[in-house]
């Protein structure tokens, strides 16, 4: 058991089975990506592999590094959140890093700021919400990454060399924002993006949605193949939402 924590955001593991934990913090400088070894065990041990990184408010909680993935021996890559254009944060804001097992920094891609100049660009997606982006969750596999804007509700393509691309997005619910918060690789190749769906939750009952989209199909050029290639994959209906609906629905529902 640890306690302790500041505002945890992702988790990761690494090699050995060392968990990683990415920790928002509670402003200025406080922000931590911490290792802890053994983490099954009653008194693991825990050290700091990067701290006094930047943190944030933001609209009543805390943000820093929000996602972690960690690719080979140690290679761990965080996304901060936030945007510094939309939200006037300095850097890493809205930043894709890399972080060595030695607590050394390397910047790869400024996320943030590309995705809110793609949302203004394509305001008419979300009026009420656009232009907008908060980067979130991030997934490294060896010759790409993938990151999550939960703002902007992208998928975004990054390359080693920093080139960013939109892959899809997720609309609006019924309601508000379908706000991817992570991504996972499955065994079939595909990516598995877990949404928040916060407002249509509080309204109706629980509203999230998993969705799968198949990276091989996907053609950042095409914005129609962007706005399509998302679909539907697992989702929860509350009761509330199924009245709503006019139709009856279990917790979970695969497609």
């Amino acid at each position: 058991m640890l306690d302790g924590l500041q505002s945890p955001r992702g988790l990761a593991f690494g090699p050995g089975g060392r968990l990683y934990v990415a920790q928002a913090g509670s402003g200025d400088s406080t922000g931590k990506v911490t290792e802890i070894r053994n983490p099954w065990a009653t008194n693991p041990a825990v050290q700091d592999v990067a701290s006094g990184l930047l943190s944030f408010g933001a609209e009543g909680e805390f943000e820093s590094v929000d996602g972690i993935s960690v690719l080979g021996n140690g290679g761990i890559y965080g996304i901060f959140g936030g945007s510094q254009q939309e939200n006037d944060l300095p850097s890493p804001a809205g930043h894709l890093v890399k972080i060595s097992q030695g607590g050394q920094i390397r910047d790869i891609a400024n996320v943030g700021d590309f995705d809110f100049a793609w949302t203004n660009l394509h305001f008419d997606l979300a009026p009420r919400d656009f232009p907008d982006s908060n980067p979130y969750g991030v997934l490294a596999l060896p010759d790409r990454i993938y990151v999550t804007d939960a703002g902007a509700n992208t998928l975004n393509l990054v390359r080693p060399n920093g080139s960013d691309e939109i892959l899809a997005f997720f609309h609006n619910n019924i309601i508000a924002d379908a706000t991817p918060t992570c991504v996972a690789q499955g065994p079939d190749g595909a990516l598995y993006i877990g949404t928040l769906a916060l407002v249509d939750s509080l309204v109706f009952g629980p509203s999230a949605i998993v969705y799968r989209v198949d990276p091989s199909a996907a053609d950042p050029s095409d914005l129609s193949k962007d706005l399509n290639i998302a679909t539907p994959w697992a989702r929860a209906c509350g009761r509330s939402m199924a009245a709503h609906l006019g139709r009856t629905a279990p917790s979970m529902r695969r497609n």
